[in-house]
């Protein structure tokens, strides 16, 4: 991510939102967590409610916000107190490098690559492999619908307590496509 061209449009957006509300000033620089990843910026704040996660995506006609909060996405207070709190001090954000799945060798590095592939992105490389999403829920005793919930929802920062374990047996079954395909040739003969 360039971060001065995102420092623009985040600039560029602001002025949608005029000046800063009470409610945005109370979260200006109370963010934790601060990582830009994944072509986002991310952090987390306390609010009225519990933890929020909040993230920006500054692309080049909009801005995507997104945030954990009961008001979510679109633009609440919490997204825009993070657009104020990165641009006053951008250099707090840590920057987290793609962690790449063939260089996975702990318990720690998987962890990481967890965190930075989205569901989505196996979903799409499953279909890559021959394996549709309904096949893939089917395998896992869910729903194609409950699969696309849970995208949707990782998309807009709530993250379903499966979620882990949803993207393992994602990459379970990438990593084995081609014997489940061979195995699934062998039971049709068989019938």
């Amino acid at each position: 991510m360039d971060i001065e061209q995102a420092k623009k449009a985040l600039f560029k957006e602001l002025r949608v939102y005029g000046g800063i509300s009470e409610k945005v000033n109370r979260y200006i620089g109370k963010f934790y967590g601060r990582q830009i990843k994944n072509e986002r910026i991310l952090a987390k704040v306390k609010g009225n409610y519990g933890e929020y996660t909040v993230s920006l995506k500054p692309d080049g006609r909009h801005l995507d916000f997104n945030c954990s909060c009961y008001i979510g996405k679109g633009g609440c207070h919490h997204c825009v107190a993070l657009v104020h709190t990165f641009l006053k001090n951008s250099k707090s954000f840590e920057i987290v490098n793609e962690t790449k799945r063939s260089g996975v060798k702990s318990l720690e590095q998987l962890g990481n690559y967890l965190d930075y592939v989205t569901l989505g992105e196996l979903t799409n490389e499953l279909k890559s492999v021959g394996i549709s999403q309904k096949e893939f829920a089917e395998a896992i005793g869910t729903t194609s619908r409950y699969l696309s919930s849970v995208k949707a929802s990782e998309a807009r920062n709530r993250f379903y307590k499966g979620l882990g374990a949803t993207k393992l047996a994602c990459l379970w079954m990438i990593e084995n496509a081609n014997k489940i395909k061979r195995s699934d040739k062998k039971l049709k003969k068989i019938k």
